[in-house]
């Protein structure tokens, strides 16, 4: 694992964001090779939509937690939120905090990785991320714990992103 694409994963806590997946996903496996999602009970086709990206000669395969797809150069792990069953009380089911950890722990028990991306489903890494990332790992490999990168929250249209600050750095 010589370069920083090979060494990153990319983890995404995911609802109902199909009309984003392909967009946002394109620009992840330019900087990394292997994906992990944790799908909060999407029923609009998020997962088929982030499956759909690996092209048409993927190879999925279901386990016991969820599926795993495969493609010449990418991985993608799709893993199903236990929280998100109808007979779970709805003040649990909504934690983003346990599914990042729960996701977390599932990501680090099934890929070797050295650097972690976490974006939400209706994120996506700016072209300026994308360009600065070799470098970006470089300095994280001389001993940065944390960086932080451009990418743009979507909302309603792709003329509603938010770079203003709020959830984000000022742009």
């Amino acid at each position: 694992m010589n370069d920083a694409r090979a060494r990153t994963v990319m983890m995404s806590r995911v609802k109902n964001e199909a009309r984003w997946a392909l967009r946002a996903i394109e620009r992840t496996w330019e900087v990394c090779a292997t994906v992990g999602i944790w799908d909060d009970g999407s029923t609009d086709g998020t997962a088929e939509e982030y499956i759909a990206s690996l092209g048409a000669d993927a190879e999925t395969r279901a386990t016991s937690w969820g599926t795993v797809s495969t493609a010449p150069g990418k991985t993608l792990y799709v893993w199903h939120s236990p929280f998100a069953r109808d007979d779970v009380r709805p003040l649990e089911r909504a934690n983003e905090i346990r599914d990042r950890n729960a996701l977390y722990q599932l990501v680090k028990s099934n890929v070797p990785f050295e650097h972690v991306l976490c974006l939400d489903g209706d994120e996506w890494l700016s072209e300026e991320a994308i360009r600065t990332w070799p470098k970006v790992a470089a300095a994280m490999d001389a001993g940065a714990d944390f960086v932080q990168l451009p990418f743009v929250y979507l909302w309603d249209g792709d003329d509603q992103q938010r770079i203003d600050g709020i959830y984000g750095p000022e742009v």
